[in-house]
């Protein structure tokens, strides 16, 4: 069990794009009509060579439903530096109120008022 790569770099790497498909030049491809959205291959096959095939007539395809892993992976790690960011900011939080508490408490000793207070 290996653990994935840095999914985000990959990720981050790819470049959507909308596209059409080139009907006319290839109709033995039976292509949709219409506008599509994806990614280019070849500029997956640079980043994520094992989701990339090659047919006989040298047509590069993306495995799309192979590219979920590495999106899951993706999220994992955002949601992981989400959680590690809060978690930080609840601490700092916490530390200001104790500071702001001290402030106070030393003011208060000192006879004069508490910070922010007019």
């Amino acid at each position: 069990n290996e653990e994935l790569f840095d999914a985000l770099a990959a990720l981050m790497a790819l470049e959507p794009v909308r596209y059409k498909w080139n009907r006319a030049q290839f109709p033995e491809r039976q292509f949709p009509a219409g506008e599509d959205v994806g990614f280019i291959a070849q500029q997956v096959e640079a980043v994520l060579p094992e989701i990339v095939s090659t047919d006989t007539d040298g047509f590069k395809s993306v495995a799309y439903s192979r590219l979920t892993p590495v999106l899951v992976a993706g999220v994992q790690r955002l949601v992981g530096e989400a959680e590690a960011a809060r978690a930080e900011a609840q601490a700092l939080q916490a530390r200001v109120a104790q500071l702001e508490a001290a402030a106070a408490a030393q003011g208060a000793a000192a006879g004069g008022a508490a910070p922010g207070g007019s």
